[in-house]
Parts: structure tokens; sequence; C-alpha cells
């Protein structure tokens, strides 16, 4: 299965019509600021009511560094800086960092072209894109979220109490969090997904009912129910899927 285009192209503006959401893969550089989002989510996930689906370790910091490694670990940012709105109370977003700008470019292998916040760069000869800010997104760059995308078979998935939607090749959507600085950003996030991936699945704990239903919301079809195998204890976990099938 392809990706309808390049994974770094920009959503667009955001529903509050103040930014432009764009996605990029992730780098060693980013770790910090990803363990910080992803401590967030713990403290947030026990506060309302499923302490155990990520507990104190999950995920391990070896699984998010083979996921920078190989690719898959995805951010959602933007280049505001500052918040865009408040986060819960007792649940401060994560602090924006400045950095480089990263801009979208098909011709780059990696999907990603650095550039100078502001500054204006050479014509992408495939996208006729600049490699350059404009000046709607010429701000610090802040990280909204981060998630995993996962090609290829799942082992988890192999057996499952119910049915999966078909047996074709599919990407599955992992390690879902948000900075709290924006609101929304999972829905951002599986919407950016379903425009780029065809077949789609994810699975998430039966107490967390906020990514229920965000994927219920995004047109998942609940499949039944499957077995975590990386650790001994709360396994259960809800398995959903959602394939756009192509017309013939």
């Amino acid at each position: 299965m392809q990706s309808k285009s390049n994974v770094a192209n920009a959503l667009g503006k955001s529903g509050s019509g103040k930014s432009a959401h764009e996605f990029r893969k992730a780098t060693k550089a980013d770790l910090p600021a990803i363990l910080a989002i992803y401590a967030r989510a713990r403290k947030l996930m026990a506060a309302n009511g499923n302490p155990t689906q990520w507990g104190k370790t999950f995920p391990r910091e070896s699984v998010i560094r083979d996921d920078i490694k190989c690719g898959r670990c995805t951010l959602l940012v933007d280049h505001l800086g500052g918040t865009e709105a408040d986060a819960p109370a007792g649940f401060g977003a994560v602090k924006a960092t400045a950095r480089t700008l990263r801009v979208s470019t098909p011709g780059n292998p990696q999907g990603y072209q650095a550039g100078k916040s502001g500054a204006t760069g050479a014509a992408d000869p495939k996208s006729g894109a600049k490699a350059g800010a404009s000046s709607k997104t010429s701000g610090a760059e802040r990280i909204l979220a981060v998630f995993a995308v996962c090609p290829g078979e799942d082992p988890t998935y192999k057996t499952i109490d119910g049915a999966w939607l078909d047996d074709d090749r599919y990407v599955t959507i992992h390690r879902v969090a948000s900075a709290g600085i924006i609101k929304g950003a999972a829905h951002i996030i599986f919407g950016w997904v379903l425009s780029h991936y065809d077949n789609v699945r994810v699975d998430t704990h039966p107490n967390n009912r906020a990514m229920q239903h965000v994927l219920a919301t995004n047109g998942f079809t609940r499949c039944g129910t499957i077995q975590l195998i990386d650790r001994p204890t709360d396994t259960l976990r809800i398995a959903f899927q959602r394939h756009n099938r192509k017309a013939a």
C-alpha cells in the first residue's frame, strides 16, 4: 500500500484559523520533547480512569528511539510559538522549543528539507514548492503531538477475538499523544492518516474512552479485541480498522 502523498505535506489551517499544521518525521533531537509529551499523557490517562494502559513506563524509551531510527515516529507541528489554547487544569502543555523550520520537499529522500525560519529557498524541481517558510509559518516550531506510523504486519494482530475487515496490507497507528497545546490533535492526526493511507488499523485500551470516541468519529469499525504481547498484564485492547477501498 502506497502513501497517497508526501508524508510532510501541510494540512492547512486549523479550525481556529490561526495556524497551519504540518507533519514531519521525528529526529534524535526531538527525543526530550517526545518523552515529555508521553509523560504528560500518562499522567492525564491516570487522572481520567485509565492508569494502566501506559502505566509509568510505556511507551518505553527504547521503543521510541527505534521509532525514530526507523522513520515511524511522526510529529504534528506548527510554527506559532506560545500556546493556542489552555491545557486541562493540572496538566500543563508541554513547552514548545524553538527549532529550525523544516519544510516539506518531495525531492528530499526523507521528505523534509531544513530551511531558515522566514527564508525563501529554491523551488523543488518536482513539486515547485520553495524550500523556505511562508509568512504564515515563520514562527518558532511547536511540537503539538506525536504518533507512530507502522507499516507491515503487526504481530499483535495475528490473533483477534472477532474479525478484521480484511487481510489486505495495512498500516498501524501506535503511541498517539498530544502535547496539550491545541485542542483536537488526535482528530487532526487521524484526518491526516486517512488522507495518506487507505487501510489503517489501531487498538486502544477499554478504559480509553477518549480514543475510542476519536476512532468512532473518524469512521473506524470496532473489529473485536486483541491481546498485547509486549507485557505480562493488562493486555486486552479493543481493535479498530478503517479501509477506504478504491472504486473498481
